[in-house]
């Protein structure tokens, strides 16, 4: 989802989608008055933006709500998200934290001494 207080948005292929052109899924959609609910067979998304708000998504506007190992959740923004190992918010998002923390892990480059070899006796390694 993107929310734009100018109203432009960007098409371009993410980490999360790098292939935009998917088969759209079957999908429902009811309003009333200012809340949108969009439905496929995986999730529910509500979404009832306040009056004389920016539109932009907080916890009170916006939720998801789906079922993982038969429990319901709901999602709203802000929620803590403990599955998250931090690895792409952290090295490609938040790059000045590698900047200025000393103890955060480098990223590779391409120029990096240290290269994959897959012809190594047969097995992966780091050289």
């Amino acid at each position: 989802m993107e929310w734009s207080d100018e109203g432009k948005f960007e098409d371009h292929a993410s980490l999360v989608f790098l292939n935009r052109k998917l088969p759209v899924p079957k999908f429902t959609v009811e309003t009333n008055g200012p809340t949108l609910a969009l439905s496929t067979s995986a999730l529910t998304l509500r979404y009832a933006p306040a009056e004389g708000m920016d539109g932009s998504f907080t916890a009170d506007d916006l939720s998801v709500t789906f079922t993982l190992n038969g429990k319901q959740i709901t999602w709203r923004p802000g929620m803590p998200d403990t599955g998250n190992l931090q690895g792409t918010t952290r090295t490609l998002d938040q790059p000045s934290i590698i900047a200025t923390n000393s103890s955060a892990p480098k990223p590779l480059s391409p120029t990096s001494p240290r290269r994959f070899n897959e012809s190594e006796s047969g097995t992966n390694r780091l050289r």
